[in-house]
Formats: structure tokens, sequence, C-alpha cells
């Protein structure tokens, strides 16, 4: 999970105003990776949610959750050839980019929690 902050909109594990959580992150066989929004950034406006995700089942959908609710799902199909050579093994690896411009305006200033989630093809999710 992320927390930002709006108005000033920083992001964190997003702290609009604050940071999110860049390493790869593993849930059984999944790898779920946030590249956008950058710890410790501002932010306001339209800016970019950016990511990969691979799982062993191959990968379904990517969610995102603002302060709990979800939101969206976030379009996944974005070629990664990076991501396809380090998981080969994993179905649809080179296409595990994930992206959407959000628009940070749309919510109240101060602090609120972002989580973008992987649910692969047997329906598990991180």
């Amino acid at each position: 999970m992320t927390l930002f902050k709006t108005g000033l909109l920083s992001l964190g594990t997003i702290l609009l105003g604050a940071s999110i959580v860049a390493a790869p992150v593993r849930a059984g066989d999944i790898v779920l990776t946030v590249e956008e929004p950058a710890a410790s950034s501002a932010y306001s406006g339209v800016a970019n949610l950016r990511g990969w995700a691979v799982g062993s089942a191959g990968i379904d959908r990517v969610e995102l959750y603002v302060d709990g609710a979800f939101a969206t799902n976030v379009p996944v199909g974005g070629l990664r050839g990076d991501v396809g050579a380090q998981y080969p093994g994993y179905p649809g690896s080179r296409n595990a980019g994930f992206s959407m411009a959000f628009n940070y305006s749309n919510l109240s200033a101060g602090q609120h929690a972002i989580r973008v989630r992987a649910v692969d093809r047997e329906n598990a999710g991180r």
C-alpha cells in the first residue's frame, strides 16, 4: 500500500507528499512492482501510475484501490522485454507492463492510501 497527500500531492507507500514501494513484492508466485508514483515525490494534476506484474498462472488484471475502496482496473499488457528476460517461465511476462493516467486533483487535500493489486488467472491476488 502506498500513502500519499493531495493538494501538494505527495506520495508515500502513497503519501501524496510521501513515498511508494518500488521493490518487487512477492505473493506466492505473483511478483508486482510499482514504478510510478515515485517514493517521496509530490503529485498534483494528472500523473502516470505504472509498473509490472507477473505470475506463474499469468496475470488476469491489476486493480487500483484508493483509501481502501476499489477505484478501477489498470490496463495491463505493455511490452516489457526486461521483465520477460527476468521471468521467462511466467506466461505473458514480455507483456507484463501496466500503466494509466491518474488524476490526483480528483482527491481531497490530505493524506490518502493507494494500493495496487495483481490478480492471476486462478483468482489469487497480491
